[in-house]
């Protein structure tokens, strides 16, 4: 796409202010004026939004970096932005977004450090049934690549409590005649990966049965359409 002579001066002047970050503090109010002026300039100049989204971060101003990054993802030129807005929403106490945002990162290999801090800090505060738009195998994925053990093991204890939050997502199944129960599926990965990290663990004797099922899984789709994937299973495990 031609862009604006005058717009890439603007961003480039912007993005030089963080020619040496993270070893010199950027000014990022100046490289928010200059990114102003570029996007009135290009309106649609994608990476102009990404790197304001960026300094809005840096400051603080969540609220306007999650805006900028909204506008990347529609376009769907780069997913780069998901660490960062997954950052912006865990600030601000929405750690559902945060954590979808991160397991996305993570998928995709982009700041995954970053990503895994998110889930680590997120996913304990996650709402029941909140989690019913992720696959099952990327959260136990997710959660086992956690570097604080303690926190790990917590976590993977409680996918097998259906009591929980973790363990109201673990139990659900969209297939009847299957059920959920200790001896099958991601759950039984989940006690096999305890018995390895955890020397206490003692898998529970009796494997409960239960059906719940999803009976909209276009709920799911309607809840987080950024990346614009199609209608079916897409390649980050999410079925729409």
């Amino acid at each position: 796409m031609q862009r604006n002579n005058n717009a890439v001066k603007h961003y480039n002047y912007a993005n030089d202010q963080f020619k040496n970050y993270p070893f010199k503090i950027p000014n990022r109010n100046l490289a928010i004026q200059e990114l102003n002026q570029a996007i009135t300039l290009d309106p649609n100049f994608t990476d102009a939004y990404y790197l304001r989204g960026f300094a809005y971060l840096g400051l603080g101003q969540y609220v306007q970096a999650i805006s900028d990054f909204n506008y990347v993802a529609r376009t769907g030129e780069r997913t780069d932005y998901l660490a960062l807005r997954g950052e912006a929403y865990s600030a601000l106490g929405m750690s559902k977004e945060a954590v979808i945002d991160a397991m996305w990162g993570i998928r995709l290999s982009h700041n995954v450090y970053s990503c895994y801090f998110i889930v680590e800090t997120n996913l304990p505060k996650i709402k029941e049934g909140d989690l019913d738009i992720l696959d099952k195998k990327n959260i136990f994925h997710a959660i086992k690549d956690i570097q604080n053990p303690e926190i790990k093991i917590s976590l993977l204890k409680q996918c097998l409590d259906k009591t929980t939050p973790l363990g109201n997502r673990f139990w659900k199944t969209e297939f009847p005649w299957t059920g959920c129960g200790y001896e099958k599926g991601t759950l039984k990965d989940i006690c096999d990966h305890l018995k390895i990290i955890d020397p206490k663990f003692v898998k529970p004797s009796v494997s409960i049965t239960d059906k719940t099922i999803f009976t909209d899984n276009s709920a799911r789709k309607k809840s987080y359409p950024d990346l614009n994937l199609g209608d079916s299973e897409n390649n980050f495990g999410f079925r729409l």
